[in-house]
């Protein structure tokens, strides 16, 4: 050995050795349980990760499960739509069955006005006619309560005769 060099004997060597390696068990005791601490770490992350993974894919196929069903409500919709319009007449058509209508109804409506029309002069007729009935049944309805008769018209410029005279028997009941 070496001048400055401290000297150790040999227990010493020993002694040393012996904690060295005990400070080396405790070493790998304190990484074999960092190792498995750092395991279980890993492993519960893979199964939170798996599980999340797993949540993942549910929320998914249920999203596009609604999607489906989303899509399905309106290609149905779009399917009614296609429909109607299949079914709905064109503007066209529409327009030419209108303008038919219309003039029947004008038509329609000439027709009645002539037949109001008429039906007034109809109903005018049947008071011209009602009135003369009436004037002459009380013209004669006169004549009878009077006892005469009426009088002959004058013809041409001819004096009328005098009416004759008024009887005066009583009328009986």
């Amino acid at each position: 050995m070496t001048a400055g060099a401290s000297a150790c004997t040999h227990g010493e060597l020993i002694a040393r050795v012996v904690a060295l390696e005990a400070a080396l068990v405790a070493e790998r005791e304190l990484t074999k349980e960092r190792d498995q601490r750092y395991g279980q770490r890993a492993d519960f992350q893979d199964r939170a990760v798996a599980t999340a993974l797993a949540t993942a894919k549910e929320a998914t196929a249920k999203a596009d499960a609604a999607t489906e069903t989303r899509f399905e409500g309106v290609n149905e919709f779009r399917k009614t739509l296609s429909d109607q319009t299949i079914t709905f007449a064109r503007s066209e058509t529409v327009n030419l069955a209108q303008g038919a209508l219309e003039r029947r109804v004008d038509a329609l409506e000439k027709g009645f006005s002539n037949n109001v029309s008429q039906g007034q002069g109809a109903k005018q007729t049947w008071g011209y006619i009602v009135g003369a009935a009436g004037l002459l049944l009380a013209a004669l309805a006169y004549f009878h309560a009077t006892g005469s008769t009426a009088p002959a018209p004058a013809y041409y410029g001819q004096p009328m005769s005098p009416p004759p005279s008024a009887v005066t028997t009583p009328i009986k009941p």
